[in-house]
């Protein structure tokens, strides 16, 4: 079985995961053992949530079932989960690994690590000398680019898709999934260095996927959130407080179960803490162009002064 770094804890892991790291047990905060199953027919289950796409296609559904919950991903991969053994068993839907680990990196494990820590957000993460953003956004938004270009500036990416954030003691830290980051193929071009680790393009998502370190970043204190809005005619930067931050950090948040009223309650209280806390937040909207990502990331430093 390998061992990957995943967050700040570890993946046991039967299914190899090449976009990973490895991991140490000895330091983690939490050890997650994956295993490789066969699906499994007449199932008793009750549908618990859907997840549906602008299309109207379902992109998750979760269920749950005497034996623990089970998320799927449908055509691609189901997993069931029994939280108190801290156990996956993966089930293969489909033939096409790279789309398969694609979806239980991305997809099933943040949802999961959701249960353990109210607040793993949709986001990206860079640092460097003891500043550290996080951006905030839906799928499309850019923050894959966006944490391709700060590292082309000397910044270290933490993770460009999913995000742990901790809010202790009037404090906010963030931790990455894994330092990895997945470009569309004209901004792979463009923007990502010529010494990262790539694996082989998922050809579903069009995005090719690349390590950006050797060593899993540690925690680290956020200077500031960053919330994307690309949908702009022109750059504009904005501090952002109040009821707006907290929605827009409560519907960035990966939910588990989205019906479970007492995770809600926490991930509202973290967002409310998150709020009362001194770190700053901004507001960024901008076109799609790869020219204002100058502007922008000169605003933003300059904010951090």
């Amino acid at each position: 079985m390998n061992s990957y770094a995943y967050f700040d804890g570890v993946l046991q892991s039967e299914l190899p995961l090449p976009e990973l790291l490895p991991g140490h047990s000895s330091r983690a905060s939490l050890a997650i053992e994956i295993r490789l199953g066969k699906p499994q027919k007449g199932l008793e289950s009750a549908l618990l949530h859907r997840w549906i796409d602008p299309e109207g296609e379902v992109d998750l559904e979760l269920c749950g079932s005497e034996f623990g919950y089970q998320l799927t991903v449908p055509g691609v991969v189901s997993a069931i989960i029994d939280f108190k053994a801290s156990q996956l068993t993966v089930m293969p839907l489909c033939d096409d690994k790279s789309l398969l680990r694609e979806q239980l990196l991305d997809q099933l494990l943040p949802r999961v690590m959701s249960n353990y820590s109210p607040l793993v957000m949709h986001a990206s993460c860079v640092t460097k000398a003891g500043k550290t953003l996080a951006f905030i956004g839906n799928s499309g938004a850019g923050k894959s680019t966006i944490a391709a270009y700060f590292q082309q500036a000397g910044w270290s990416v933490m993770t460009d898709d999913c995000l742990k954030v901790i809010v202790s003691d009037n404090r906010v830290s963030a931790c990455g999934a894994y330092p990895g980051l997945k470009l569309l193929p004209d901004s792979n071009e463009r923007l990502n260095s010529e010494g990262s680790s790539q694996t082989p393009i998922v050809q579903t998502f069009r995005k090719r996927r690349s390590l950006q370190s050797s060593t899993q970043p540690a925690e680290r204190l956020l200077s500031a959130i960053v919330f994307l809005n690309p949908r702009a005619a022109s750059f504009g930067l904005k501090e952002q407080r109040g009821a707006d931050v907290l929605l827009e950090v409560i519907k960035q948040t990966f939910a588990f179960n989205p019906g479970d009223i007492e995770a809600a309650s926490r991930r509202l209280q973290d967002g409310r803490r998150l709020l009362a806390s001194p770190l700053p937040c901004f507001s960024v909207s901008y076109p799609h162009d790869y020219e204002v990502l100058p502007v922008l990331a000169e605003a933003l430093v300059e904010r951090l002064r």
